[in-house]
């Protein structure tokens, strides 16, 4: 079951972390794959369409606090 568990972790992991990187690469591509869902979640990736700056700022924050979970998580075996 812990290795079940485990491979879920790191799926989890590489795919937030491969999030990160397309938001930083190429914030546009990567707006447009989360643009479905209610109207208020449309309004803010819309928003963050017109700052691609800051959507790569937040790909950055987020790739970082990945790599902080993932060094925690191996701290924590």
């Amino acid at each position: 079951m812990l290795a079940i568990s485990n491979r879920w972790k790191n799926f989890v992991a590489m795919a937030l972390l491969g999030d990160a990187v397309m938001a930083i690469v190429h914030p546009e591509r990567d707006l447009s794959a989360w643009s479905v869902g209610p109207q208020p979640w449309r309004s803010l990736i819309k928003g963050l369409r017109s700052h691609p700056n800051l959507t790569r700022a937040l790909g950055g924050v987020q790739a970082a606090a990945v790599m902080y979970w993932i060094v925690k998580h191996d701290h924590d075996r």
